[in-house]
């Protein structure tokens, strides 16, 4: 008798064992793999502002350089507090270059969660990653505009999943 009720807690306890292996997550483990591709693949992800942008030529194209003011580092090392992203297109003069293709566009005091690259030929600026996909417009409220999110909670994702991806 003793047996059986050994037996039958041995199970009881692996059974319950198993069952919380087997439905959780590790943190960071739950994030959408759009978002985790952006965070893996971008050099820096900052929050900040736009505080100017001015259409350059350059390596015989057109660029709008954008002043972007950081509030905050998410992922990477900024050097500084201000950065400069490099978006195709612009117009300076007389001569402009539109582009048709996706690319993320900035406006003069507007606030950003932005996933950035160096670029690689010209190292003093960084370029949106996944184009206009790389870069979320924030409103007044603190909610990203294309999703409908709260800043926090997005915020929130990247630090849950960069810890666990940096703690293996």
């Amino acid at each position: 008798m003793k047996i059986k009720i050994k037996r039958k807690l041995f199970l009881f306890l692996m059974v319950c064992f198993f069952s919380l292996m087997g439905s959780s997550q590790l943190p960071g483990e739950d994030i959408d793999p759009v978002l985790k591709e952006r965070i893996d693949n971008s050099d820096l992800i900052v929050i900040g502002k736009v505080i100017e942008a001015k259409a350059v030529r350059e390596d015989g194209l057109i660029f709008t350089i954008v002043t972007f003011s950081v509030e905050k580092t998410l992922k990477g090392d900024p050097q500084s507090d201000r950065i400069k992203i490099r978006v195709l297109g612009g117009s300076v003069g007389n001569i402009g270059l539109l582009v048709t293709e996706p690319v993320a566009r900035f406006d003069l005091n507007e606030r950003a969660l932005t996933f950035l690259r160096i670029v690689k030929k010209r190292p003093e600026y960084y370029r949106v990653f996944d184009e206009d996909e790389g870069k979320y417009t924030i409103t007044t409220e603190g909610i990203i505009q294309r999703t409908g999110v709260p800043l926090e909670e997005m915020v929130n994702q990247i630090e849950t999943y960069l810890k666990a991806v940096n703690n293996d």
